[in-house]
């Protein structure tokens, strides 16, 4: 899937790593527009609607990235209330809690806390289905929340003791005679230095700090008298592995993956942002560096990431201001490949192309039109504003518009006002569509 061109993209980043993470200024050669604001809105909202779309055009960058990073409070507090209270039946079974979580994808004030919960839940990837219960999975999720934007060493500290993580880690029991080498090995190897940076030695040492700490009837406990003592605690264990630079290095490029593209950077790009991080890993201003940079609103970013399920799925209920139900959303996500609750391996999920094949395209439309479709499980709550029946308007909302000629106009002969949901259902299968 060849990415489109950006209309910033005649900025030269990729051999100049101080301009690529300067801050973007629009010019007459570099504009803020439409294609823009959606590129923004799309790694950090999902998708945008089109009255953010355009009061981003109004605001310009650094106003619509406030709002984004520091969304209002007096809209996100209620927010926040409202699905405290929602939460506990939530958890009650992870079908439920997997609902609960995509509605709260679809209908949060802040989108991008939500879109790093997912990013931190994927770099630790937990399964729901070894967590234990869905209490246990709720409490692991409101510990990413509450950390998503703040500092990564609070977060591992509280992390590694879990019980969340020493259920999915297989780590429920860390005994003083005993200690749990393949717990500590993926520590280091997943949330810490990386393959290359560690030795036996270091996972020994590791496996021996957390020795103390148990997994029991879905709460983490310590027993003192199961903890080797001269090893050091489990919080020694963190700032070793956070003083280890290429700690940093591995977060960052996986912030970079995340937000930026696919395509991993050359070392001197990510320098910069290894040096942001390190060493007190404090994400907010890093995040806030990437998507206010020139790389960001470049043609090396511009539709330069394959959207997941989950992406294609929530960005276009949100940009389509609608509500469907999620638990059967929840499902057909799992079909794909993106069960929100369970990453397939200890690596997270797939990304990248690696999301696209034969037969996931087909269940990617397949997706779409149960979205769109006036009957089925979704109730055919999703269509288009009734004052906005207009093909062109769709292009613009979905696409920006950003199509060859010829694809454009043939997409409009063949529309028409009373059939918009098979417009939206082609836009939403062409190779634009798919990239975020």
């Amino acid at each position: 899937m060849p990415a489109t061109t950006h209309p910033a993209g005649d900025f030269v980043v990729m051999d100049n790593p101080r301009h690529a993470w300067a801050a973007y200024e629009p010019d007459r050669d570099h504009p803020w527009d439409l294609k823009c604001a959606a590129h923004l809105y799309r790694r950090t909202a999902f998708a945008g609607t089109w009255l953010q779309l355009q009061q981003a055009m109004r605001d310009g960058p650094h106003q619509t990235i406030d709002r984004l990073i520091n969304p209002p409070r007096e809209q996100v507090d209620p927010f926040n209330q409202q699905h405290d209270l929602m939460e506990a039946a939530a958890a009650n079974s992870i079908e439920q809690l997997r609902a609960w979580w995509l509605r709260r994808m679809i209908t949060t004030p802040d989108p991008l806390t939500e879109i790093m919960t997912l990013f931190w839940h994927n770099r630790f990837a937990v399964r729901a289905d070894r967590a234990g219960s869905g209490r246990v999975m709720l409490g692991y999720l409101r510990l990413l929340r509450a950390q998503a934007m703040g500092q990564y060493g609070p977060m591992l500290s509280a992390a590694v003791r879990d019980p969340a993580v020493l259920k999915g880690y297989d780590a429920e029991a860390n005994r003083k005679a005993k200690p749990n080498n393949h717990f500590a090995r993926r520590l280091l190897r997943r949330l810490g230095p990386g393959d290359g940076h560690y030795t036996k030695a270091d996972v020994a040492a590791a496996a021996r700090s957390m020795t103390g700490w148990f997994a029991l009837r879905g709460n983490a406990r310590f027993i003192e008298r199961e903890h080797d003592a001269a090893a050091g605690s489990s919080d020694d264990l963190v700032r070793h592995m956070l003083a280890d630079r290429a700690t940093a290095e591995q977060l960052a490029r996986d912030l970079y993956r995340w937000l930026i593209s696919d395509v991993d950077p050359p070392a001197t790009l990510i320098e910069p942002l290894i040096e942001a991080l390190y060493p007190g890993y404090h994400i907010k201003p890093v995040v806030e560096m990437m998507l206010r940079s020139n790389l960001f609103f470049s043609d090396v970013a511009y539709r330069h990431r394959v959207k997941s399920p989950v992406e294609l799925a929530v960005g276009l209920i949100r940009s389509l201001e609608g509500l469907v139900p999620t638990e059967p959303l929840g499902r057909d996500l799992t079909a794909l490949g993106h069960d929100v609750l369970n990453p397939p391996t200890a690596a997270g999920w797939p990304h990248g192309p690696r999301w696209i094949n034969t037969i996931s395209l087909l269940g990617r439309a397949d997706i779409v039109g149960s979205l769109l479709a006036a009957k089925g499980p979704y109730e055919g709550k999703l269509d288009i504003a009734p004052d906005r029946r207009d093909a062109t308007f769709v292009l613009n909302l979905l696409v920006q518009n950003d199509l060859p000629d010829a694809a454009a106009n043939a997409l409009l002969a063949d529309a028409a006002p009373d059939h918009l949901r098979q417009l939206i259902h082609a836009v939403c299968c062409l190779p634009e569509y798919q990239l975020a």
